[in-house]
């Protein structure tokens, strides 16, 4: 709209009350006008804006879009590493065993090494005791392992030795042995188990 002029007369006839109603008049439609520009200025603005409200709109479901699709990726993924954590374990324990299996036979092969070194020392000692109680040469020196000079006795009473190796004869123990007497049962059970 356009302003509207005012019109001053120089009329008396007018009364002051009217000058002023007039006055006044004409600043409320210079108001109306100013607040009329200002509607059409704010209306292409909503104008505007409710375009870049849409497209925001459009915007901000896009992204909800994406966050629902993030969430799902991240929930697979969540699941993902619980089950390589479960598989992590289960190897952890695996390789745990398989050491200890390892320790265990690494423990056998230690103890069979020290078993197979006290047979070698052992070994050395019966086959010195060995050659030592074989047959001689001559009759006169026959004693040992195999050599039977007489049948054994009828009761199994080895009183007495047809001959003694000379070690054997001058052996003198260092230390007093002490055995206790099986009672008659005992020897019948001890002889019946042989």
């Amino acid at each position: 709209m356009a302003n509207i002029e005012v019109q001053s007369k120089s009329d008396d006839k007018r009364c002051r009350r009217c000058v002023d109603f007039v006055a006044k008049c004409d600043r409320y439609a210079l108001h109306n006008s100013n607040l009329i520009t200002d509607l059409e200025k704010f209306s292409e603005l909503i104008v505007v804006l409710s375009r870049a409200d849409k497209e925001h709109r459009s915007q901000v479901l896009a992204l909800k879009i994406d966050i629902s699709e993030f969430e799902r990726r991240l929930a697979q993924v969540t699941i993902k590493i619980q089950d390589l954590k479960v598989q992590l374990e289960t190897c952890q324990n695996t390789v745990l065993e398989r050491n200890q299996l390892i320790l265990d036979k690494d423990n056998l092969i230690l103890d069979l090494q020290r078993k197979l070194e006290k047979f070698e020392s052992s070994s050395d000692v019966m086959n010195f005791c060995i050659n030592n109680l074989r047959l001689k040469d001559s009759e006169d020196e026959m004693f040992g392992v195999g050599y039977k000079k007489v049948p054994p006795p009828i009761n199994h009473n080895y009183a007495s030795t047809p001959s003694i190796d000379p070690e054997i004869a001058d052996f003198v123990p260092t230390a007093p042995l002490t055995v206790d007497p099986l009672s008659e049962e005992e020897s019948e059970s001890v002889s019946e188990s042989e």
